[in-house]
């Protein structure tokens, strides 16, 4: 079956065969009445490419613009068949390249230790708050987070084993997630899709100036950013939604004592209404 990203081209290539067969044509007539001289009979020729020309852009447009037009309405109509999803517990895809590193082997391992602590609070955070937000928001039937842990034990599986990498994310860039896998999870939790949701580390940026073309030089305030890959996947094994999120949110500090970790955390539960929001936009 031909997509409508393709019957578009299609039809674009057979529209453009038929412009450059007219053209021809065109050129023929004009070059046996060309009694007023070539300047006319340049001119007539590139009068009608130009009109035949703007025809093509814009039966090539309308004929772009209704495939993705097409394509959205078909997810809005996945996304609100949904009635029960599972929510995989998410995870820090946060290879060990990208860990803190200190002036010596001592300092390392105290900056590892104390961040590899802070990603799994933060993780306990976000298993906790995305089935809560998810049924509050959306109106949908979760799996009970406990169920979901069990039985994915039982079958020795874990957020990291539906992507390639092992979930890490290797500068900047998110694995690919294994679909299949998705829709044999789906089945064996029965439920109609599965949510999969794969965070990159926290930063904390101090503040620094920067220099921007043609807007000149300014301060840019100490915050932290915070992002992750969010996939919902069908039964059919079909990426129904997919968000690449990131929320920058300004560092707190009073006095001399700063707020990193209730920064970091607050980022990440914005991080997660935002996503409610897309998931919303995408639905309605």
């Amino acid at each position: 079956m031909v997509s409508d990203r393709g019957k578009a081209s299609i039809y674009t290539a057979v529209i453009t065969g038929v412009w450059w067969d007219h053209t021809r044509q065109i050129d023929c007539m004009v070059g046996r009445a060309q009694e007023p001289g070539p300047h006319t009979e340049l001119t007539r020729k590139n009068n009608m490419r130009y009109l035949c020309g703007a025809v093509i852009l814009m039966l090539a447009g309308v004929l772009g613009a209704s495939a993705p037009n097409h394509q959205r309405s078909q997810q809005r109509t996945v996304l609100q068949e949904i009635r029960t999803i599972a929510v995989v517990p998410p995870f820090f895809g946060v290879p060990n390249s990208a860990l803190p590193k200190g002036k010596n082997l001592a300092e390392t391992i105290a900056l590892q230790t104390a961040y590899r602590s802070t990603l799994r609070t933060l993780k306990k955070e976000a298993i906790n708050r995305l089935p809560q937000r998810i049924t509050s928001r959306l109106n949908l039937k979760v799996m009970p987070t406990q169920q979901v842990v069990s039985l994915l034990s039982a079958h020795h599986v874990i957020g990291r084993d539906l992507f390639s990498n092992h979930g890490d994310i290797i500068h900047g860039g998110y694995p690919k997630l294994n679909l299949a896998a998705c829709a044999h999870l789906c089945a064996m939790l029965h439920v109609n899709a599965v949510l999969v949701t794969d965070l990159d580390g926290p930063q904390r940026i101090g503040g620094h100036y920067v220099f921007v073309p043609l807007q000149g030089s300014g301060y840019e305030p100490s915050h932290v950013v915070s992002k992750a890959q969010f996939d919902v996947v069908d039964g059919n094994g079909l990426l129904i939604l997919y968000a690449d999120e990131t929320v920058q949110h300004p560092a707190t500090r009073i006095g001399a004592q700063q707020f990193v970790f209730a920064d970091w955390l607050e980022a990440q539960n914005l991080l997660i209404e935002n996503f409610m929001d897309y998931w919303n936009l995408k639905k309605n």
